[in-house]
């Protein structure tokens, strides 16, 4: 039998040729695949770490213009793992399209194998270095200056001073004066000892609001782990920030929990009536001081009190000078006391110098608290003393406070579970993602909102 001899080269060559042609065209749609899982993945993660960070706490940013992630997200208590299932929750959500007939199309198949935080960033780091920074610029965003003149004055006239030395003085005076009797200066003393500042310059109605027992100040602070922080700020910028976020006793914020914000600020009790109190210690303190300073410098009031010792010791045997010195010290407390309560009546007092014409006067000493009761006045009013005790308080002190009085205010606005020292401003994360055809990669972005 003869078999008929086929050529096949053309077959062959088209054969292997097709096989060729196939394996790069393969080649590169697999190629293009893997391409497109990195690109989508990219674009995922970017979403994703937007969509968490869009989930900022808006009363933060509302009352204290500050930007950070509550991870309690309105409920009892947050962390960080809290961020990371919304991070990969997001993640999931964009992976997967909404539409039956594109997920039967979709030739990825991508999902999030593994979602990590590898470093964040807490709002109260650094001691509250992280929390200056925002406030700072967003002074700075107002268009505030670096250093302000009027509390660089203020600070200058509210040096702390030693409180009790006045009261000191004044009794030594009283002593050696040798009890003279009907002397008014020791009724003014005695009413100074024995009545509470407060009941004396505002009335028997006292703020009653209190900070939290475990508030941040009096607790151990959670700490993130990014390592570097900005540098702590050296202006005014922080201390003008806080003057406008906080209130105080004249002027309180309606979100707040208690009204004296800024004496809290400054001095930081447990009450804030019991910060008002030493802040008003503090101004008195003041004002003792250079009100018996310009007292021995006025020639009327010299001649005055001078008249009225001698009149006193005339057959009492008591030392007319030391008699004189203690109507001076009555006068300037009595003087002191009466500007405080003008203060806290809306009224104004003079920072550097005494009132003029004085507002108690010598023959009205004994009943110098009928003066306390009324505004008026010319010079500074409450909230400039204010802005002078706070810049002379310390900064670690200050920003504790302030982030007291934040996280006490954003769980009254129904955060019940914010804290500050969970708050993240900042993050890296890094995402691990598979496919079901068999390609994946791992993808790290970070992103803050004020990059570190």
């Amino acid at each position: 039998m003869r078999y008929k001899k086929i050529k096949g080269e053309i077959t062959v060559f088209l054969t292997l040729l097709f096989f060729s042609v196939s394996a790069l065209i393969l080649t590169v749609v697999e190629s293009a695949r893997a391409q497109a899982v990195r690109v989508q993945t990219e674009r995922v993660m970017q979403t994703g770490i937007h969509s968490s960070f869009a989930e900022y706490n808006q009363d933060l940013l509302a009352y204290y213009d500050l930007l950070a992630i509550d991870p309690s997200y309105r409920t009892s208590g947050g962390s960080v793992e809290n961020v990371r299932q919304h991070l990969e929750d997001y993640a999931e959500e964009n992976f997967r399209s909404s539409d039956p007939d594109r997920q039967k199309s979709d030739w990825l198949k991508l999902y999030a194998e593994k979602t990590s935080i590898l470093q964040y960033q807490l709002l109260s780091d650094g001691n509250g270095t992280v929390l200056i920074d925002q406030a700072v610029k967003s002074e700075q965003d107002r268009g505030q200056q670096a250093h302000r003149s009027d509390l660089l004055r203020a600070s200058r006239s509210m040096r702390p001073t030693d409180e009790g030395a006045f009261m000191n003085d004044f009794a030594r005076m009283l002593a050696l004066a040798q009890d003279v009797e009907g002397n008014p200066a020791e009724t003014v003393y005695e009413t100074a000892g024995s009545t509470d500042l407060l009941n004396l310059v505002t009335g028997s109605t006292h703020p009653s609001g209190r900070i939290a027992s475990g508030s941040p100040s009096r607790r151990s602070l959670k700490k993130g782990t990014y390592g570097s922080l900005p540098p702590e700020d050296g202006t005014h910028l922080f201390d003008g920030y806080l003057l406008r976020r906080f209130g105080n006793y004249l002027y309180p914020k309606d979100h707040a929990v208690m009204a004296c914000e800024q004496e809290y600020l400054i001095a930081g009790k447990p009450t804030e009536k019991d910060s008002l109190r030493t802040c008003l210690r503090m101004i008195l303190a003041q004002r003792e001081d250079r009100n018996l300073n310009g007292l021995m410098h006025n020639g009327e009031a010299l001649r005055e009190t001078e008249e009225l010792a001698m009149e006193l010791c005339e057959g009492n045997g008591g030392d007319p000078y030391y008699t004189q010195m203690s109507l001076l010290y009555a006068w300037a407390y009595a003087e002191a006391a009466a500007e405080l309560g003008r203060l806290l009546h809306g009224g104004k007092a003079p920072m550097e110098d005494y009132t003029t014409p004085l507002i108690v006067p010598l023959s009205g000493l004994e009943e110098f608290t009928a003066y306390c009761g009324t505004g008026g006045g010319s010079g500074e009013p409450y909230e400039d003393y204010l802005a002078g005790l706070l810049v002379n308080t310390g900064r670690k002190q200050k920003v504790l406070r302030c982030m007291d009085l934040i996280e006490q205010n954003i769980r009254h606005a129904g955060h019940d579970g914010f804290r500050v020292d969970t708050s993240i401003t900042y993050f890296r994360a890094e995402m691990a993602v598979g496919s079901s055809y068999g390609h994946g990669c791992r993808i790290e972005r970070e992103y803050g909102y004020l990059f570190p």
